[in-house]
């Protein structure tokens, strides 16, 4: 990766949606665009399709990832602490919290808020295993995005997806997280 495009002010911001981007991927769904905007500094990952309610775990590791991205990026925490980097961590949480709630229905005797607060904190745990293991993909795919001028077609990111991230490695890492296709012993 070069120093350049890591020194870039806009490096967070294209970490963030690039890690949205590859977990999103690795659990099926298909890319259409990755857009930021270097001047604004918004940015937006669109997949075709969404998730099922079923897949709640998956899509919670992906809503979690871009956060997570962003501050192995930026340790310092200055791209959180802007107005528009609080704003687009927020926008992820709650989106993460939204996942968490509507995951299924607790039984009458579980206490719906700690059982949600128990899957935000594996969910954490479980991205954050992911972005880091995923890390050179995700700042490779970043690094394009910035190269791109902030954005990225279909076209573009299956090229990239095909050399970088190829399908078969996608099986692999997925089918070997329990946690993250939802299986789970004895299930």
């Amino acid at each position: 990766m070069s120093s350049t495009i890591e020194a870039h002010r806009c490096w967070p911001l294209a970490v963030h949606e690039a890690a949205h981007a590859i977990l999103g991927v690795l659990f099926g769904l298909r890319l259409e665009r990755i857009e930021i905007d270097l001047r604004t500094w918004q940015g937006a990952t669109f997949f075709e399709g969404k998730f099922p309610p079923g897949r709640w775990r998956q899509n919670l590791l992906v809503s979690l990832a871009g956060e997570i991205a962003q501050k192995r990026a930026d340790p310092g925490g200055w791209s959180l602490a802007n107005g528009v980097g609080r704003s687009r961590a927020a926008a992820d949480q709650e989106q993460a919290w939204r996942v968490v709630g509507r995951s299924d229905h607790p039984s009458d005797g579980e206490d719906h808020a700690r059982l949600a607060e128990a899957r935000m904190a594996e969910g954490r745990l479980a991205s954050a295993v992911l972005v880091n293991r995923l890390w050179p993909t995700i700042a490779a795919l970043a690094e394009r995005l910035l190269e791109a001028n902030g954005r990225l077609d279909r076209d573009a990111l299956e090229t990239f997806l095909e050399g970088a991230f190829p399908v078969e490695r996608r099986a692999a890492i997925a089918d070997g997280c329990g946690f993250v296709t939802g299986r789970r012993d004895g299930e």
